[in-house]
């Protein structure tokens, strides 16, 4: 649950410190909590873009294409984990 709510904000730090070690964790649990952080950071990216910008629908549409299919393609990956 924490990957996801990090994921709205900065997963760098989040990131660095799971991989860090330190932690009676295993390898598939800190490749699924990274994967839930990317998708959630890439769905408010879609989200925030998309609120941004305007009423140019084209940018909107471009953006919803690609962030879409990079979290549906990293959702894809989090099942292989």
């Amino acid at each position: 649950m924490l990957s996801i709510v990090v994921g709205v904000t900065d997963i760098t730090p989040f990131l660095l410190n799971l991989f860090g070690g330190g932690y009676d964790v295993s390898n598939t649990a800190i490749g699924m909590a990274t994967f839930k952080a990317i998708i959630s950071s890439n769905a408010s990216k879609v989200v925030f873009g998309i609120a941004f910008s305007g009423r140019r629908k084209s940018f909107s549409r471009l953006l919803l294409i690609a962030l879409g299919f990079i979290v549906v393609f990293n959702i894809l990956l989090l099942f292989f984990i």
